[in-house]
């Protein structure tokens, strides 16, 4: 069911392509800062100078009509709050107030641009603090409400460790990187044109966002249905976060246990020392306001893209809110493609269908493959009778002989052998019997069988179908009522589990607008492994239903 604005898709959908005109691979960011204006939210980007970042926050402010207001600076070590948020008024100085004069700086701009972020000191940096997690601008005795939609903010570093801005990075709820141009095509593009880009004057302006518009969607967004299937995943990316977190102090732990042993001994190697300290990981931490602000940018993606409730496609967008470093980015984006394949196949561990499958296995055994047991007698057996002995908690089957002789306990004999494992099929062996000590000695060993003697426990004739059911009417409304209670609801589950997947494989771009097309090609690949992994529990599922036949 879609919301209220049937069109605010379209609209979006023209609004990239818009802002898109002109730029090489930048519409993952294009798209992400939209998002995150909308949602009220920051983002941040890192990568090297000249990728383009101030260009694209210079675009998002091209989304918005005339009546909003744009502020852009360039950050740096000797920066002074005047510059970001306005000089001191002198009249207010006169009375004892110290009063800012903020218009036209960040405290009244409704988008911004902040280059080089941590490059400023920190009375800025507290300020800032307060003005993007609050909205409010404190001047002087007065706090006034700051109408900021969202704050770009760009670096090519990131902040140092223990420096105080973790609070301020946080913040940021979004973030990606904004790299080079890479494809050949695209780069050949950038680098041989000599004009300026100008945008399509054909443009429709009804496509434009305005500020009222975005105070009055977020009602609707916040009413957005989060289902169970998308906690899902943020529980499974919860826990993978957990594991690895638990697998660095496991490591830490085992590594001062080292350093103990090794205390005595005399170490000078200061290079792989130096190693060792570049290689240390981090514990990675999202706090609890993060989570939060994730679970409102997966809500404002699901109502831009016309629906009442989030859904997986809405999911693909959480890696980019979970890392801090670059070096967390490829842990998170995989944690997040497959808690999403495993939510997809209904978050059921495959073992458990493995053992679903075997539980069927030895029902099939049970109910079909019916053997008829006696105690070893000394009257020699007819031939299509087995000699029954067990190695490793398996059941084998050795036919006995048509030209059986009970007096020579040499005769070497090769005949066929059947192992209780419906998975394993009939061999042929060479072997000795001996009736009088109850053994079979096997010459030339096959597969699980070994060069050794083994003991005779039974002698068993299996029992045909035709031996167990009058007719065939009978065996065939046998099976019917077999698979109807064993069978087919175990295949109906398995198959469910492909459609849903296959179902992802419809869902790209043109349905969801923030997706990143590199992470559904990623996802769709895990999925494919998924896919093919359940086909193969399918196939068993199958061939042990084969093995049921009437046997006259």
């Amino acid at each position: 069911m879609a919301n209220k604005n049937n069109n605010l898709k379209i609209r979006l959908r023209n609004l990239l392509m818009y802002l898109n005109t002109g730029l090489y691979e930048k519409e993952n960011a294009i798209r992400l800062s939209i998002l995150c204006a909308i949602a009220g939210e920051s983002i941040f980007f890192l990568g090297p100078p000249g990728t383009a970042k101030s260009m694209i926050s210079r675009r998002i402010q091209k989304a918005f009509k005339d009546d909003t207001k744009y502020f852009e600076y360039l950050m740096n070590e000797f920066s002074t709050p005047d510059e970001i948020c306005g000089p001191v008024s002198l009249k207010s100085l006169e009375h004892d107030s110290y009063i800012r004069k903020t218009e036209g700086f960040l405290p009244t701009a409704n988008i911004a641009f902040l280059d080089e972020i941590w490059k400023s000191g920190p009375a800025i940096l507290n300020t800032l603090l307060t003005l993007i997690n609050e909205k409010k601008f404190h001047n002087g005795n007065k706090t006034e409400k700051v109408p900021l939609k969202i704050l770009l903010a760009a670096s090519n570093e990131l902040p140092e460790k223990n420096s105080g801005l973790e609070a301020l990075y946080d913040r940021f709820i979004i973030r990606l990187m904004v790299n080079p141009v890479t494809n050949k095509k695209d780069f050949v593009s950038m680098i041989t044109s000599t004009t300026n880009v100008i945008l399509p004057e054909d443009f429709e302006l009804s496509n434009l966002i305005s500020l009222d518009e975005i105070e009055s969607w977020q009602n609707q967004i916040n009413k957005i249905e989060v289902p169970e299937i998308v906690l899902e995943v943020i529980h499974s990316i919860r826990d993978s976060i957990t594991n690895y977190n638990e697998s660095l102090k496991i490591k830490d732990e085992k590594s001062e246990k080292d350093q103990d042993d090794d205390f005595f001994e005399e170490d000078d190697d200061e290079e792989e020392e130096k190693k060792e300290k570049e290689e240390e990981k981090n514990p990675i931490y999202i706090s609890d306001r993060r989570w939060k602000k994730i679970i409102h940018i997966l809500r404002t993606s699901a109502f831009i893209n016309d629906r009442n409730k989030v859904d997986i496609t809405d999911c693909s967008l959480i890696w980019n809110c979970l890392w801090s470093t670059q070096e967390e980015i490829t842990l998170v984006k995989e944690w997040t493609e497959l808690a999403i394949a495993k939510a997809l196949v209904g978050q059921v561990n495959i073992n458990v269908f493995i053992q679903k499958i075997e539980n069927f296995r030895q029902l099939v055994q049970k109910h079909f493959i019916k053997t008829k047991s006696e105690n070893f007698i000394e009257q020699i057996p007819k031939y299509g009778q087995f000699f029954k002995t067990k190695l490793r908690g398996k059941n084998y089957w050795f036919a006995i002989p048509k030209d059986f002789d009970f007096s020579n306990t040499k005769k070497v004999y090769q005949e066929r052998t059947i192992c209780e494992s419906l998975y394993e099929p009939a061999h042929f062996a060479e072997f000795t019997i001996n009736l009088k000590e109850g053994t079979i000695t096997v010459q030339n060993p096959i597969h699980r069988l070994k060069n050794a003697t083994y003991e005779i426990l039974t002698r068993e004739r299996p029992i045909k179908m035709s031996e167990i059911y009058e007719s065939y009417d009978d065996y065939l409304q046998d099976i019917t009522n077999f698979e109807e209670e064993n069978f087919y609801p175990l295949k109906h589950m398995l198959q469910s589990l492909i459609n849903e997947m296959e179902s992802y494989f419809t869902k790209s771009i043109d349905c969801n607008l923030f997706m990143d097309e590199s992470f559904n090609v990623e996802m769709c690949d895990k999925i494919k492994e998924c896919e093919e992994t359940i086909k193969k529990l399918i196939f068993n599922l199958d061939k042990i239903h084969s093995t049921y036949e009437w046997d006259d």
